[in-house]
C-alpha cells in the first residue's frame, strides 16, 4: 500500500525567502513612516487648536 510513496527533500532555496522578507520589511518601513507622519500632523493640529 505504501510502496509507491516517495519523498523528495530538495535543498531549500533561501534566496526566495530573502526576497520575500525584503519586500515585507520595505512595506513595514513605509507603513511605519506614514504613521509617524500622521502622528506628527495630529500633534501639530492639537497644538494649533489649543492656541486658537
Amino acid at each position: 500500500m505504501l510502496e509507491g510513496i516517495s519523498f523528495s527533500f530538495l535543498p531549500f532555496n533561501w534566496s526566495g525567502v530573502s526576497g520575500v522578507s525584503d519586500k515585507l520589511m520595505t512595506l513595514l518601513t513605509l507603513v511605519l513612516l506614514l504613521s509617524l507622519r500622521q502622528g506628527a500632523h495630529s500633534i501639530r493640529e492639537t497644538a494649533l487648536s489649543r492656541h486658537a
